[in-house]
């Protein structure tokens, strides 16, 4: 407890912290309330932005999708590297190296159908449309979206060998 000090007005002992001690304890159980309260509130607030995030990242799983398999179809010779000779196709890569198109390959690409593309580019579960385009022409044209209606897209830019530049597009849809 608190020092007991005379009081000067009517000459007795008074513990002077008394008064003291009670708003004391009233300001702890405030400052304990408004941390337990804010600490709800933050746990709150973590949690819905997490379900967000959490919704969003699934709502762009197709784009996110055809993203990486734009990724593969430009930057890499696929399997086995000389697939369009041996005909021996376990993954699409149409490129001689990065961005620029290895005419070869789109020949033999143009003769696989489109549940054929979809798997080889491990899509099963989408239709997917692959498209070479030069001043809005399309020059090659490989698999469908179908009926799809909900269909994400990219476009990625790429040369041909001769260095002729084009406008790559991969759609993919619902397989529905």
């Amino acid at each position: 407890m608190g020092k007991r000090f005379k009081d000067w007005k009517n000459g007795r002992l008074c513990n002077c912290f008394s008064g003291h001690s009670k708003k004391g304890q009233t300001y702890m159980v405030e400052l304990v309330f408004v941390v337990l309260l804010a600490s709800i509130l933050a746990f709150i607030l973590i949690s819905f932005f997490s379900f967000l995030v959490k919704e969003d990242i699934k709502g762009n799983k197709p784009y996110i999708t055809v993203w990486g398999a734009s990724d593969v179809l430009l930057h890499s010779t696929g399997f086995s590297p000389d697939w369009e000779e041996t005909g021996n196709l376990s993954a699409i890569g149409i490129a001689y190296e990065r961005n620029v198109l290895a005419d070869p390959k789109l020949v033999f690409l143009s003769s696989v159908s489109a549940e054929e593309i979809s798997r080889l580019m491990h899509l099963e579960i989408y239709n997917v449309s692959i498209e070479l385009l030069h001043e809005g022409m399309v020059y090659y044209q490989f698999g469908s979206v179908g009926n799809s209606t909900q269909i994400q897209q990219v476009e990625r830019t790429c040369v041909s060998s001769n260095g002729t530049p084009f406008l790559l597009r991969i759609r993919v849809g619902g397989n529905e």
